[in-house]
C-alpha cells in the first residue's frame, strides 16, 4: 500500500496502524517512509525511526531487505525497536548499490555498531 501524506507524524502513522490491524488482526506494524526512514507500532510502543545519510544509487531490492532483516530480528529477538533500527538501516545499506543486492551481514553489523552502539 502507498500513502501519501504531507505531515508524517507518530499519531498519524498510528492511526494508519490501528486501521491496517481493524482489517488484518496483525500485533505489529513496520511501515517504510522513503528517505523518512521507517514507523514501527506494535506491544505498546511505536516511534518513527529517521534514515540515516546515505549516498542513494538505487532503491531496488531495499523494502524486501527490509522485511527479510525484520523478520530475522524480530524472530531472534522480539525487540521491536531493534527490528526497526536494523532493518532501517539494511535498507539504506542496500541503496547504495546499483541493481538488486544482497546484504552483507559484515557490513550490516558494523553499520549497527556505529550508528547503534551507545557509546
Amino acid at each position: 500500500m502507498n500513502i501519501l501524506a504531507e505531515d508524517i507524524s507518530v499519531k498519524g502513522l498510528h492511526e494508519i496502524h490501528l486501521a491496517l490491524q481493524e482489517k488484518l488482526h496483525h500485533r505489529i506494524s513496520l511501515i517504510t517512509l522513503s528517505e523518512r526512514g521507517v514507523f514501527y507500532n506494535g506491544e505498546g510502543n511505536s516511534n518513527i525511526i529517521p534514515s540515516h545519510i546515505r549516498n542513494i544509487a538505487d532503491v531496488s531490492g531495499a523494502g524486501d531487505t527490509v522485511i527479510a532483516v525484520a523478520s530475522l530480528i524480530f524472530a531472534t529477538t522480539q525487540n521491536i525497536e531493534l527490528m526497526a533500527e536494523v532493518a532501517n538501516i539494511a535498507g539504506g545499506l542496500v541503496c547504495e548499490e546499483v541493481g538488486t543486492v544482497a546484504i552483507r551481514k559484515d557490513k550490516l553489523l558494523h553499520e549497527c555498531q556505529l550508528l547503534l552502539d551507545p557509546k
